[in-house]
């Protein structure tokens, strides 16, 4: 159907002015969606009655809505804002349309408003949050990074990583509570691109540390076993939203008890301060002072879940003992002194305070062949510790000329037979002196005037005994020194334990050598075995018994 309005147009022809009707106006394309701030030519098509395109036609271009899309009178549309506009081109009646749809342009997105992020100051930080990114507009979201800003002077705490810089993507925040006290704590996460137009996102970040503090008199927990008794006072740090429930518990029930067992904050009363007294406990035991641990926690299940994450407290109370020390009272009479003819000395035993079971001592000599005891063992009771008991030493005859001998007796405590307080107690010793009744190890050698003989064949004797009696056999020697002159009757004497008191004799004969060589003196050599005889009689020197031979031969 033809346009209503003729439309005249004038060429510059070599013949007339042609007369024609414009049939249609078509707009290309006839529907179009841009982003905001993206343009598009329209391009119209006029044709007339006959279907001819007609160039240089002098259209019109309006917009339903130009705030959404605009165009200008070429037919550029440039999007403005989100929304549907129709653009129409219009000549004398005849017009075109086409439908133009602006969408929004790339935006950043994130899935919360907000972070809080909750903990217990000295605890546990808490748990990583992670806050997605997405586009809230159409075409690509990339160059994507993520910052950190703070309040002036504040702790840097918060770290914000970005998984990737095109969307969809993750920002993940983690808090670093360590060093920081109770309180609020701030920062902004920025998230931006890089590509123009698409504006940084602001993402507020609250870190709220909680906490309850414990005040102890003094700066410390002491009582007694007499029954003494210190306070501790407990304050929250902060306002709760709701209820928080402590509990007092630990310890050792022994040494310190403390009550009440349970402490309630509400949030009337958060910041007034609760006592807690602890009593210190006999337990009739010198055990010393005692240090046992009070720990006061949060009851998480029944408290606000803002102080779930606060450690427990750790209150160290000291229980001051009023017992004697576990210990053994020893008892001499002077120096303990004994002797090897078997007299005794003794002393006494006792402990220092009652035991909580039996106490099982042993006494031991360092040197049994030197000092005895009797008992060798010693038990204590509840009834009895502080009975002294009476050890006695005994001297031993060792047969050995080896001088005043000093033994240690040690009185030392059985652990595994006794009470555990006295476990660690050191062993004690006596000191005992065992007084010799031995001669040095020696030679006796006896003889009856001068020993002489004669070449004729006469003999003449002497004697060889020990000076005291040897612990395993004595071999001597017996060499004559000119066995021309003098022959022995015996090269070697043995003295046993049994004989050794016993006088051996040694006979000599003279020995002719029909030589007028006068008178004649042989040195008889008496010399210890060292390698065949006890080694207490090793360095006792050789002795010499002279022996004059009478020469019977003329000149």
């Amino acid at each position: 159907m033809c346009a209503s309005v003729l439309l005249a147009l004038q060429a510059c022809t070599d013949r007339s002015v042609v007369e024609v009707f414009v049939a249609s106006i078509t707009l290309s394309p006839v529907s179009v969606t841009l982003v905001v701030g993206e343009e598009v030519d329209l391009v119209a098509t006029v044709v007339d009655e006959t279907e001819q395109e007609l160039n240089a036609v002098p259209l019109t271009w309006t917009s339903s809505a130009p705030s959404i899309a605009e165009v200008d009178g070429d037919g550029l549309v440039r999007g403005r804002s989100e929304g549907t506009a129709r653009i129409e081109a219009d000549f004398g009646g005849a017009t075109g349309a086409a439908t133009v749809r602006v969408v929004p342009g790339p935006g950043i997105e994130l899935s919360q408003s907000q972070a809080e992020m909750f903990a217990g100051a000295g605890g546990t930080p808490p748990p990583s949050q992670i806050v997605h990114v997405t586009n809230i507009g159409t075409g690509a979201l990339t160059g994507l990074h993520v910052d950190v800003e703070y309040p002036s002077e504040e702790v840097h705490w918060l770290e914000a990583e970005i998984s990737g810089t095109s969307v969809p993507t993750t920002v993940v925040l983690s808090a670093d509570t360590e060093g920081l006290d109770v309180g609020v704590r701030t920062a902004t996460v920025m998230i931006s691109s890089s590509m123009p137009d698409v504006p940084a996102v602001e993402l507020p970040v609250t870190l709220e540390l909680t906490g309850f503090s414990v005040l102890e008199s003094g700066g410390s927990t002491v009582v007694s076993e007499t029954g003494t008794t210190d306070t501790l006072l407990v304050v929250l740090d902060s306002e709760p939203d709701t209820d928080v429930i402590l509990t007092v518990m630990g310890g050792d029930a022994g040494e310190a008890v403390a009550s009440p067992s349970t402490l309630t904050f509400t949030r009337d009363d958060w910041s007034v301060a609760q006592a807690v007294t602890v009593r210190g406990i006999d337990d009739f035991t010198d055990d010393g002072d005692q240090v046992t641990t009070l720990t006061i926690a949060v009851v998480a299940e029944a408290s606000d879940d803002h102080f779930d994450g606060i450690p427990p407290h750790a209150v160290d109370v000291t229980t001051t003992d009023d017992d004697e020390a576990p210990g053994l009272v020893i008892t001499e009479t002077e120096d303990t002194e004994v002797g090897e003819d078997g007299s005794t000395d003794s002393f006494t035993v006792a402990l220092t305070t009652r035991p909580g079971t039996d106490v099982l001592l042993t006494v031991t000599s360092g040197d049994p062949g030197e000092a005895a005891v009797t008992p060798s063992t010693l038990t204590f009771t509840t009834n009895n510790w502080d009975v002294p008991q009476t050890v006695t030493v005994a001297g031993v005859d060792d047969f050995a000329d080896d001088g005043p001998q000093v033994t240690a007796l040690t009185i030392s405590v059985v652990a595994v037979a006794s009470d555990d307080a006295f476990d660690g107690i050191p062993a004690r010793t006596v000191q005992v002196t065992t007084l010799d009744d031995d001669e040095p190890a020696g030679l006796i050698i006896t003889e009856t005037g001068t020993t002489e003989v004669d070449e004729s064949g006469t003999t003449d004797t002497f004697t060889v005994v020990l000076t005291t009696r040897p612990g395993t056999d004595v071999v001597l020697t017996v060499t004559s020194g000119d066995p021309g002159e003098v022959v022995v009757s015996q090269t070697t004497i043995t003295f046993t334990t049994n004989n050794w008191d016993v006088p051996r004799s040694v006979t000599v004969t003279g020995v002719n050598d029909l030589v007028a060589d006068g008178d004649q003196t042989t040195g008889v050599t008496v010399a210890v075995v060292a390698e065949a005889s006890d080694n207490a009689f090793d360095g006792v020197p050789a002795q010499t018994v002279n022996v004059v031979t009478r020469d019977d031969d003329l000149d």
